[in-house]
Order: C-alpha cells, then structure tokens, then sequence
C-alpha cells in the first residue's frame, strides 16, 4: 500500500514540476500581451508565436490541472488506506 501512495505522489510531483514548466512559458508572453492590451492590437495577429506557444501551455496547464485534481484524491484515499492498514497490523499485533 506504501509503495502505491509513493507511486502517486511521484505523479503528482511529476506534474507540479510541469506546471510550474508551463506557467513560466505563458508568463513569457505577458509583456507583449500587455502591450497589445494596452494598445489596442490583436495580440493573436501581432505575435502570433507567442500567442501560440500561451494557448498551448494553457491548454496542456488545464488539462493537468484536472488530472491533479484525481492524484490528490486519490493519493488522500491511498494514503488513509494505508493508515487503517497500519493500525489494523498494529492492533493485531497487540492482541498477540
């Protein structure tokens, strides 16, 4: 049971690192996207790298934000798993 929990933790450690991956990629193009706000321009037509490069951070960004939002559910019931277990052992252990 410890070994899953680790399995899960390794996962959502994985996609952590990612995000913050991401979240640096997208904050690359804030100056220009300010810029183009501030001017009035079409941020899309102007810059049209950055604006992909955002849009496909954001989308992979998203996308992992859901998956993380399963890991920690699941690594919560994992690890009060492995709590009951852990007690269970203990408590029989006891009574020997």
């Amino acid at each position: 049971q410890m070994n899953t929990v680790m399995n899960t933790r390794e996962k959502i450690n994985i996609l952590e690192r990612r995000q913050l991956e991401l979240k640096a990629e997208m904050q690359k193009s804030d100056e220009h996207a300010l810029k183009c706000a501030k001017s009035g321009l079409n941020f899309q037509e102007t810059y049209p790298e950055d604006w992909t490069s955002y849009e496909t951070s954001r989308k992979e960004y998203n996308k992992n934000e859901r998956v993380l939002t399963g890991l920690y559910d699941q690594l919560a019931t994992e690890e009060e798993a492995a709590k009951t277990a852990m007690m269970s052992s203990m408590a029989n252990g006891m009574e020997a």
